[in-house]
């Protein structure tokens, strides 16, 4: 039997209450499992926890965003504040999902580019044995309601990595509509990772992670 095409569905920058919730009651219904891609300040909200406790206990990764999500990690020039956006974010979600060190580096708006990574932040996730998860489609659903067309028209892979966002504004408003119909176009969902989008495996950076590292500062 011919493989299907296959979608990995993943949310940055929540936990977001009144929103992320939604989100998981939408995936517990589709029998779906995601990764949401944490920034770590909200877990010092005790709800926004609460909200991540519940994805992991009903079969969902979560992966680390950093830990403010200001500016990316190849534009801060401050080997100490680099590394710290990962670190202290880790030190809470570590409590919370200790079965596998997921990293996403904040890209302002989905650019593969070296404003991705620092030299410090990368030797950091290599020492700490992070897997760095990249994508393949952002359809930018924090700025366009018409999201789940771009996303179809980028997911022209075997594999995609879709990145979706459980803040307002993001996906949820179209997200069951959008799971509904891309298993009507024949797509399978599947919460793995191919090795496309990990230029970092468990601390072995691929020659992938040369483009997107900056090494100028």
């Amino acid at each position: 039997m011919e493989r299907r095409s296959s979608i990995t569905l993943t949310f940055d920058n929540g936990p977001t209450v009144g929103i992320t919730d939604k989100v998981l009651d939408i995936l517990l219904r589709r029998d779906i499992r995601a990764t949401f891609f944490l920034v770590g300040s909200k877990l010092l909200d005790p709800q926004c926890r609460r909200l991540a406790e519940r994805a992991v206990a009903e079969g969902h990764w979560l992966g680390n965003h950093t830990y403010s999500h200001k500016t990316p990690l190849g534009r801060i020039s401050d080997r100490r504040l680099e590394v710290a956006e990962i670190e202290v974010a880790d030190s809470t979600l570590a409590e919370i999902f200790p079965e596998r060190k997921l990293f996403r580096p904040f890209g302002g708006g989905g650019f593969l580019d070296d404003r991705l990574f620092s030299v410090a932040a990368r030797n950091y996730l290599e020492e700490k044995r992070y897997d760095c998860v990249l994508w393949t489609s952002v359809p930018g659903d924090w700025k366009d309601s018409c999201w789940p067309e771009v996303a179809y028209s980028q997911m022209t892979l075997a594999e995609n990595v879709i990145v979706l966002h459980d803040q307002e504004p993001g996906a949820l408003e179209h997200l069951d509509a959008f799971i509904e119909t891309a298993i009507e176009k024949g797509f399978e969902f599947r919460q793995g990772f191919p090795d496309t989008v990990l230029p970092m495996k468990n601390g072995i950076s691929s020659d992938a992670m040369e483009p997107f590292t900056n090494r100028r500062g």
